[in-house]
């Protein structure tokens, strides 16, 4: 059985004492095999902390330490360098032990406002931007990251994870038809299915971070979902997903 996590930490820095341990804790009790961190700053800080004998390798980081996203694996494992690196997206090679390897691909696709500018304030040199424009360029953008890696590692599964800023459980909450369909083509042509694409029944949101593994790689498989809510503390603005494998 592999166990495979994703969780949007809404810019967890190491001095977020306020949700810090609640955070620890339910990182622990999911206790996952493999993590797909997004938002994050000082990662390597974190990561000692929530999780000191996991291998850890983040994005591209700015702004003082802050990354996009943060792959942590029980398994030894190789950063592979994207052919169009962006600060969104984190891409490893995993050996699981006998198993087939894998590779993760962690990431951030813009949310539906990201650089939006309306028309009516556009200054001389900007160029109007529509809401979910760069959302669906990031799908474009990393669907070929995908086709790449599936035809430059075939023997390679490939786990595509993290905030997808999408909620595709049918409910409309954060989406729209035109993006998921967007979405599933890139997922389609390289033969992903994406295993959390369900209404959770949470009480205080839907779920917007997902994963995808590729349609051979596991036998079966069990999706679950954890609230973004532990008592009165608010530990992230996203709920957090995981997925029990077992594969071949």
């Amino acid at each position: 059985m592999l166990t495979i996590a994703t969780w949007n930490l809404e810019k967890l820095t190491p001095r977020s004492w306020k949700r810090k341990d609640s955070i620890k804790q339910k990182i622990q009790e999911i206790n996952a095999d493999i993590w797909v961190f997004t938002e994050i700053k000082h990662g390597n800080q974190l990561a000692a902390d929530f999780l000191p004998n996991y291998q850890v390798t983040t994005s591209q980081e700015y702004n003082s330490g802050f990354a996009d996203v943060m792959i942590c694996s029980r398994f030894p494992h190789q950063k592979i360098s994207l052919e169009s690196q962006t600060y969104e997206t984190a891409c490893v090679s995993i050996e699981l032990d006998s198993h087939r390897p894998l590779i993760v691909y962690g990431t951030i696709i813009p949310y539906r406002n990201d650089g939006v500018i309306k028309r009516e304030k556009l200054a001389l040199d900007q160029v109007y931007v529509a809401i979910w424009e760069k959302h669906q360029a990031a799908i474009a953008h990393q669907g070929n990251d995908w086709a790449s890696l599936i035809q430059k590692y075939p023997n390679h599964a490939l786990c595509v994870a993290g905030d997808f800023n999408q909620s595709r459980d049918e409910t409309g909450w954060y989406s729209t038809k035109k993006v998921e369909k967007l979405l599933t083509e890139q997922l389609d042509r390289s033969h992903l299915i994406c295993v959390t694409e369900k209404n959770f029944g949470l009480a205080k949101r839907q779920n917007i971070d997902h994963l995808c593994i590729s349609q051979n790689f596991a036998k079966s498989y069990q999706v679950s979902a954890w609230e973004n809510f532990t008592g009165s503390i608010e530990m992230s603005d996203h709920n957090g997903v995981m997925a029990e494998l077992s594969v071949e």
